[in-house]
């Protein structure tokens, strides 16, 4: 199963707070049978107002997560 919306990068948005909420959250949804999570952030929306949402920033902390899920051997993978 895919899910198409979901705000799963530590500290981007309004999603998780921490690298363990994030795994937190990947855990449940990998429960539920989900293995793919389309990763989104709100670009403009006041929230983001000061923080970083360029794509090479976004794009490595995608990295970093799939990254640490794989080593977790999690089988959801996490889209750009």
């Amino acid at each position: 199963m895919i899910d198409f919306h979901n705000h799963v990068l530590a500290n981007v948005d309004d999603g998780p707070k921490s690298l363990d909420e994030s795994i937190d959250m990947l855990k449940t949804a990998e429960k539920q049978g989900i293995t793919d999570i389309i990763n989104t952030v709100h670009f403009q929306h006041p929230k983001m107002e000061g923080k970083n949402v360029e794509y090479k920033y976004l794009e490595s902390k995608v990295n970093d997560l799939q990254i640490i899920l794989n080593k977790k051997n999690r089988v959801i993978n996490i889209k750009k």
